[in-house]
């Protein structure tokens, strides 16, 4: 490498070379260090900040007026303050060192100036005066020109790619300060639903505005501690309607509370939600539903995967992370394989390439709801970038459903009958809402008998239990009664009267979809499917009770959920599964056409009653710890004999039960003395039985003995 005046000519090379020889270069740095150390010195002097402003008391909800009082610990600072939202400037009101009294809402920002340093940093706080709110209160705090300017406000200008920063505090009822207050940068959030009059809100922690993250638990019922953004949803399409559309068809699946395990857990990527007021510069700004970002920040918080390690497409082809290399190849895949995905050999290979029971439960979701704003739009689909990555599907947006939107029915009519499998199967579509590379996949799924049999069997179960018209009923009423309180003050606001009896008008129209869409949904099934030709009533049962469980698909009834009721498809077979309780076996069921696996098959032609038959399991006694106990003859046909010294003490019960686990009959006598029990079995019928002996602190033995 060549040296020229001591730079590299090489621009490849990693380092500096210097011309001039190493003792020049020794007492050059001796001189300049203490010059360079002293001169870093003074410039970090220079540069210390003030301390922050204290503000006692902090900001909160206050039924009454207070007094502020503002502090700073630097000694000789000027405190300057604002109540418009504005930063404060070294032009802004100064600070009177005697307490500020507030007898409404104000927002108070301060900041402190010292001489010989940098300002303090800015301190919000809001402090609520006479207000009181159900739902937790959040407070947006920013210049006003931010959001409204004519040319450069996010809000007036909502359809420009623009941000402001703000700050924000988080207030839970019940608790008297701010959960969480710090600056975020804001943006508006979605497309068509931007134009309503109040806006969605995305907020991002940045660390250049002091905190990348929010630290703090937003949604009680998920494990993270901190997000790095959210939403404050203006409900969408749904705005001034229901004003919880959304988040009421999310949690039809994501709380199942009410109805426990009896239903596998649906595999779906849902955001979770709660509801919240906000306010503008102290000014009252509506209800918006906190919800999780559903985007790539969602990927990589609940999977803990790496930017770089996944890929995420939205709707046709638009990157959000990663590239569209791999969903483009699994594409052109089925565009160019137009049939023979009834081959399960075929469909197997398409199955590698998506997680098969998210895709199933996404499309079962979204053709319950009658989602008209999809398969079109609102799509996301990630995948894991490595060998064995499988494309999932994110649940969200569920505005035009419940009879929202409905093409071409009109606005907001609350009917349940449009086709909605219909236009998933649709090949002719170009257009909104199911144009044809949408519906693709689907498509060639649909192609193979053992999809459409997954998928009629688990929109069957689902409506078998998350979507029991009585349930999603009373799920509405508890919304309505959640958002009672607050609704009224919302419409006032935006629609400048008393919107109430519009609301609880709009909620009737939700239930009457909720009463009647499971009807229609089995009909799409039956218009659909060759092999499904009509409905029928399936009734299980367990005998013993507590003998197990039968399980139907992918619904799990267990204990007194039996005998348990749903509605399925003739034509189409139903996997049952017999599964004993501890301590017992299955041993048939009451269709003798089922044989004895405990897996079958069943293929309905009508109504069906069905029953599993368990008894309890055998157990060796000589291996139990009770006693040697002498069980004669074994098989039997008149007279049972169970002999053992432990029965002379007399405290030892011993039975004789039938399959069922009931006592059978017989009639018994015991010697003590001998240490003898006899049964008299002559009139019982031949098979098997089981004694069972309990000794007095409870412990049982079971033995196998068969009368002939």
């Amino acid at each position: 490498m060549d040296i020229n005046h001591g730079h590299l000519t090489n621009p490849s090379e990693s380092r500096y070379i210097f011309t001039e020889p190493p003792q020049a270069m020794t007492f050059r740095l001796r001189f300049l260090l203490p010059t360079f150390f002293f001169a870093w010195m003074g410039g970090a002097f220079l540069h210390a900040q003030t301390q922050p402003v204290q503000y006692s008391p902090h900001g909160g909800l206050y039924a009454n007026p207070i007094s502020v009082s503002l502090s700073c610990a630097t000694p000789g600072a000027t405190i300057r303050y604002t109540l418009d939202g504005s930063e404060p400037t070294a032009q802004s009101a100064i600070y009177p060192n005697s307490p500020l009294a507030f007898s409404s809402t104000a927002v108070l920002r301060a900041r402190a100036y010292a001489p010989g340093l940098s300002p303090s940093a800015i301190g919000t706080h809001t402090y609520f005066i006479g207000i009181s709110h159900t739902f937790p209160v959040v407070s947006l705090v920013f210049d006003h020109a931010s959001f409204f300017d004519s040319l450069t406000g996010i809000y007036t200008n909502y359809a420009q790619d623009l941000t402001a920063n703000a700050n924000i505090e988080f207030f839970e009822k019940g608790i008297d300060k701010a959960v969480f207050n710090q600056l975020a940068e804001i943006e508006i959030q979605g497309t068509g639903s931007a134009s309503q009059p109040q806006k969605s809100l995305e907020i991002k922690g940045k660390n250049s505005l002091g905190l990348g993250e929010f630290h703090y638990p937003l949604f009680p019922a998920r494990p993270f501690e901190a997000y790095k953004r959210f939403v404050l949803r203006n409900s969408g399409q749904d705005w001034c309607v229901l004003q919880f559309r959304d988040a009421f068809a999310t949690s039809l699946l994501l709380d199942r509370s009410d109805i426990g395990d009896i239903l596998l857990p649906p595999r779906l990527y849902m955001q979770a939600w709660r509801p919240a007021v906000v306010y503008f510069n102290g000014q009252y700004w509506g209800i918006h539903n906190v919800r999780e970002r559903m985007n790539r920040f969602y990927v990589r918080q609940h999977f803990n995967w790496e930017e770089n390690e996944f890929d995420m497409i939205e709707n046709y082809g638009d990157v959000s992370s990663g590239t569209a290399d791999t969903w483009n190849h699994f594409q052109n895949y089925l565009q160019q394989t137009e049939s023979g995905f009834e081959n399960n050999s075929v469909f197997e290979n398409l199955k590698k390439q998506i997680d098969y029971h998210n895709f199933l439960d996404y499309c079962v979701f979204n053709i319950y709801l009658e989602n008209q704003d999809w398969p079109g739009n609102n799509v996301r689909r990630f995948r894991h970038r490595s060998e064995s990555g499988k494309w999932r599907w994110l649940t969200y947006d569920l505005d035009f459903t419940f009879g929202l939107f409905q093409n071409p029915n009109g606005w907001n009519t609350g009917d349940p009958s449009p086709n909605a499998l219909a236009r998933l199967l649709d090949a002719s579509s170009t257009e909104w809402p199911n144009p044809d590379w949408a519906t693709l996949l689907f498509r060639r799924c649909w192609q193979n008998p053992a999809f459409r049999r997954d998928f009629a069997n688990r929109l069957a179960d689902m409506l078998n239990t998350a979507f029991v018209p009585q349930r999603v009923s009373q799920r509405l009423n508890e919304f309505r009664t959640l958002y009672q309180p607050e609704i009224t003050r919302h419409f006032q606001r935006w629609w400048f009267d008393d919107f109430n009896t519009t609301w609880l008008d709009n909620i009737e129209k939700a239930r009457y979809f909720a009463l009647h869409r499971p009807d229609f949904a089995r009909q799409e099934i039956l218009i659909a499917m060759d092999e499904a030709y009509d409905l029928a009533e399936l009734t299980v049962d367990v005998q013993p009770a507590g003998g197990g469980r039968v399980e139907v698909n992918t619904v799990r009834p267990a204990g007194a959920q039996f005998p348990w009721k749903g509605t399925y498809f003739k034509g189409v077979p139903l996997p049952l599964k017999a599964v004993a309780n501890p301590g017992y076996e299955f041993v048939g069921w009451s269709s003798a056409a089922l044989g004895s696996a405990d897996s079958v098959g069943l293929m309905m032609t009508a109504p069906t009653y069905l029953v599993a038959h368990f008894q309890p399991t055998p157990v060796n006694v000589a291996e139990a710890d009770t006693a040697r106990v002498t069980i004669y003859p074994n098989p039997f046909r008149e007279v049972l004999t169970v002999s053992g010294d432990v029965f002379k003490r007399g405290d030892f019960r011993v039975q004789l039960l039938d399959a069922l686990g009931q006592v059978a009959g017989g009639e018994t006598s015991v010697s003590h003395a001998a240490g003898m029990v006899l049964f008299n079995v002559a009139a019982l019928p031949n098979g098997v039985y089981f004694l069972k002996i309990t000794d007095n602190d409870g412990k049982e033995t079971v033995s196998k003995v068969v009368k002939q």
